[in-house]
């Protein structure tokens, strides 16, 4: 697997400063500020959960997302398109209102 996003929406490219064609083809290697660690990172391990398994994940976690850190619950998704396997992920915040200072 190349863990290649496909596809993003609008808030997605607003909550991390991103421009569609930014993200589209990368890896969150490429999108997020280092330290990342490709290989050991909670996101890629929750990617390969998900495709392994072919069950829904669901977490509840802090991010820090260009706007501000909010806790969210994330959903991520096995998805087959023609033959092919994705991993689908969507997120959200659980208050909008408020900040977390972390």
């Amino acid at each position: 697997k190349t863990w290649q996003y496909v596809y993003c929406n609008d808030l997605f490219c607003e909550w991390f400063a991103r421009t569609r064609e930014q993200v589209i083809g990368n890896t969150d290697a490429a999108l997020f500020d280092p330290p990342f660690d490709e290989s050991t990172s909670k996101y890629r391990l929750d990617d390969i959960e998900v495709s392994q398994y072919g069950q829904v994940l669901r977490t509840e976690e802090i991010v820090q997302f260009a706007t501000g850190t909010q806790r969210v619950i994330t959903f991520k998704v096995p998805m087959a398109i023609n033959g092919n396997l994705y991993v689908g992920g969507a997120c959200v915040v659980i208050d909008d209102k408020e900040h977390i200072n972390a």
